[in-house]
């Protein structure tokens, strides 16, 4: 790289670090918002507020009937659970409590909630919310499957 480059390529550097951090400190300042009683954790009813906010139920209700069918919840799961298993976290039916072969909204969050509260204590710790926000290099549920929001 020539004496003439390096000082932009610096800036361009400085400029990326910034991004990263401002990023990093609106999704803190999120998730402080949600964590009504700033705990360092979300409960069931706090995340119940990240995801009306997060508008998340209409990126898997892709015909906008109001429910998840099997096919738009196994294009959603291939999409932003990128890692997902089904021995381990269930098929469509295990999530579709009701028997009712679509899912309502409150089935999906619930399964959401389940699947991303990895070590099982009921509640999202900051690392589990990023995962789940897509900003921890895991599936994204917001976002691409890619880790990226």
């Amino acid at each position: 790289m020539n004496a003439a480059k390096l000082p932009l390529f610096g800036i361009a550097v400085l400029g990326l670090l910034l991004s990263v951090a401002s990023c990093r400190v609106a999704e803190e300042d999120t998730y402080g918002r949600w964590d009504a009683d700033a705990d360092a954790r979300l409960d069931r009813n706090e995340f119940t507020t990240a995801w009306g906010e997060a508008a998340y139920f209409s990126r898997w209700d892709a015909n906008r009937d109001g429910t998840v069918d099997e096919s738009e919840w196994n294009a959603g799961r291939n999409t932003y659970l990128s890692r997902y298993d089904e021995t381990q976290h269930g098929a469509f039916t295990d999530w579709n409590t009701s028997g009712s072969g679509s899912m309502s909204e409150d089935e999906l969050r619930v399964g959401i909630f389940t699947y991303y509260d990895t070590d099982g204590d009921n509640y999202l710790s900051q690392d589990e919310y990023r995962a789940w926000r897509g900003t921890s290099g895991g599936g994204s549920a917001t976002g691409s499957g890619t880790g990226s929001n």
